[in-house]
């Protein structure tokens, strides 16, 4: 960097997270090289790349999150190009979200992006490197209902899981309701298959202020049988001296981070469309039952991770057996007391009448 070579140890003698830190390294000399200096005199004239930038390699790079947020950013850059933190305003949003959904893109993705460039504005804000205030407002209108699989649907799933990993990651999601990444980070030693528990927020896992609970499930379950079978089938390959991941979820020795293609395939050859049934939609099924089984929603929302009810009632309250029931009562009450009685007055109309 600037003509003069640098050497730092990684203090680590373990390949694949020297590799990690050598990327982050990289990732800070791009950042470097790009020219982000701090101008405290008129921070409005601060570059948005050069902020995004300076916020991925000081923050959002050390996060489970890492890869959305730098998606994010390069759709960030790639639709608003040369942008200066002055020109954030509502018509640069109108801009924005506008070129988006011309992309065909959907709401919830446009808000997860504007949910990295208001963590990047507010961090720019916090190292006094731009204006404090700064922050784009999330699209509203397309609350579609969320999707969630009937019990019939779940079994079509399941049926055309065609791959161990796959079929893992159904009844890992089904069970848990854990977000797709958590179910990705997932050792072996986060498991205790004999008492039915999983640890959703190992030991080594960096805590977010989305929690990961820990998960009971049954030891005559699917998912514990499946689970111990492929303990099984682990443990004869690893003593025949072939590579063995430690993370539950790998293909042919390696940890994966994804099972968006074979998951739709098998959500097509299951008769449903992979654009409503995402692998998040497992986490919604979840929730689905638990609320639909009459679960209390403080019971439903720790389950999920959630700190309190207020995501669970906005989303799910709606599907308890006993939604609107006070409600239907209360005004059946009130419509006998003014008709006089709880039967129904029919009008007589005779066939004079209708001539």
């Amino acid at each position: 960097m600037r003509g003069r070579m640098r050497t730092k140890s990684t203090k680590t003698g373990n390949r694949q997270e020297a590799e990690q830190l050598l990327a982050v390294a990289r990732e800070r000399a791009d950042a470097e090289l790009l020219g982000f200096e701090t101008n405290k005199k008129n921070p409005k004239n601060q570059r948005l790349d050069s902020v995004l930038s300076y916020f991925y390699v000081n923050k959002a790079c050390e996060k489970r999150s890492s890869l959305q947020a730098k998606i994010a950013i390069n759709h960030l850059n790639r639709i608003m190009p040369g942008t200066f933190v002055s020109e954030i305003n509502r018509n640069w949003r109108r801009q924005y979200i506008s070129a988006r959904k011309r992309e065909g893109v959907r709401v919830g993705t446009i808000n997860r992006e504007i949910a990295v460039l208001n963590s990047a504005l507010s961090f720019g804000a916090a190292e006094n490197l731009i204006p404090s205030g700064i922050k784009v407002s999330k699209e509203q209108g397309e609350s579609a209902r969320t999707r969630f699989l009937t019990v019939e649907e779940f079994a079509a799933l399941l049926r055309e899981c065609n791959l161990s990993h796959l079929k893992i990651f159904v009844l890992l999601g089904i069970t848990t309701g854990a977000r797709a990444q958590a179910l990705f980070d997932l050792k072996w030693s986060d498991v205790d298959l004999e008492n039915g528990i999983i640890f959703l927020n190992g030991h080594r896992q960096i805590k977010t202020s989305k929690e990961r609970p820990t998960v009971r499930f049954s030891t005559d379950s699917a998912l514990n049988i499946e689970l111990q079978s492929l303990k099984d089938d682990r443990a004869a390959l690893r003593q025949a001296g072939a590579r063995v991941a430690e993370f539950i979820l790998e293909y042919k020795g390696y940890a994966i981070n994804s099972v968006s293609k074979s998951f739709a395939s098998a959500v097509v050859r299951a008769g449903m469309c992979p654009n409503q049934v995402t692998p998040n939609t497992l986490r919604h099924t979840f929730a689905t039952w638990l609320v639909q089984s009459g679960r209390p929603m403080l019971e439903v929302a720790a389950a999920l991770g959630h700190r309190d009810t207020r995501m669970v009632e906005n989303h799910y309250a709606h599907l308890r057996p006993d939604y609107g029931l006070n409600v239907a009562q209360s005004m059946n009450k009130m419509i006998n007391k003014a008709t006089g009685s709880p039967q129904i007055h029919r009008v007589q109309v005779s066939e004079q009448n209708v001539r």
